[in-house]
């Protein structure tokens, strides 16, 4: 097995013990709440915070910043350029919290993981439910 075969194993373990269920909705209303191929809720790793370099003060900050990683394999279908849709998931980061809606755009989906068989959501403006 290869480096990033290893990396994408080792990220399925991950996934199973820490991430949170999120569904994701399609433009045309579809939702998608199971991971591709099985009847498993489809898992994120939703963060609020991030680090960020400040240049005034020559450090990383953490900062406001919502993000959340979901599996490529795990999607039936990944939003496309110029599509509108919404993520939602449990507030407080756990299964039983209040679940929020943000939307989201692909122009704020983070392509550079997909050679490790991932894509990072931006989230931008909470909706009401």
């Amino acid at each position: 097995m290869n480096l990033r075969d290893q990396q994408r194993e080792d990220l399925k373990i991950i996934r199973n013990d820490w991430w949170i269920s999120v569904s994701l909705v399609a433009p045309g209303g579809t939702v998608y709440n199971t991971a591709a191929g099985t009847s498993d809720q489809l898992l994120g790793d939703v963060r609020k915070e991030s680090e960020k370099f400040d240049p005034d003060i020559g450090m990383d900050v953490m900062v406001k910043k919502l993000s959340i990683t979901i599996r490529i394999d795990d999607l039936t279908r990944v939003p496309l350029e110029g599509e509108n849709w919404f993520v939602s998931f449990s507030d407080d980061l756990t299964d039983s919290g209040t679940v929020v809606k943000y939307a989201f755009t692909p122009n704020n989906v983070d392509v550079g993981g997909d050679s490790m068989g991932y894509i990072k959501i931006f989230p931008q403006d909470a909706v009401e439910i």
